[in-house]
């Protein structure tokens, strides 16, 4: 009789596991799932704005910029700012960017460069050259 409850117990506490299991299996995948629509909608939305910014930029005419802010846009690539001659402060964070040109970073009047939350591997070699710039990665 104790063997067979015992087995009773034993079998119960083995459905319940299971059960636990199969459960946190369907929270995983849901949360998954809304976390993949999540991301998702960021993207496009992304998109939606760097395709504006990028118009701005390519329209803007190139003595009026002090200040360019690209960040959150998921950028892969930086377009061309050298124009921008009296850019003193650019924001590229929260973008897919893997390496910063070094043609980016020697404006006269560029004194703030922000490059957090990027993919960047290393620093640019040409930091160095630019010291008197704040860099933050």
């Amino acid at each position: 009789m104790k063997k067979l409850l015992c087995l009773l117990f034993v079998g119960l506490i083995m459905v319940n596991f299971a059960f636990a299991q199969e459960k946190t299996q369907e929270f995983k995948t849901k949360k998954d799932s809304i976390h993949a629509s999540i991301s998702l909608e960021f993207e496009q939305k992304a998109k939606q704005r760097r395709e504006l910014w990028l118009d701005y930029i390519k329209t803007t005419a190139s003595d009026t910029l002090q200040h360019i802010d690209g960040s959150n846009l998921y950028l892969y690539e930086i377009p061309d700012l050298t124009r921008f001659k009296r850019v003193n402060s650019l924001n590229l964070q929260g973008n897919k960017l893997t390496c910063i040109p070094s043609e980016f970073l020697k404006a006269d009047s560029l004194r703030i460069v922000q490059l957090g939350t990027n993919q960047c591997l290393f620093q640019p070699k040409s930091i160095p050259v630019i010291q008197s710039k704040s860099i933050p990665f």
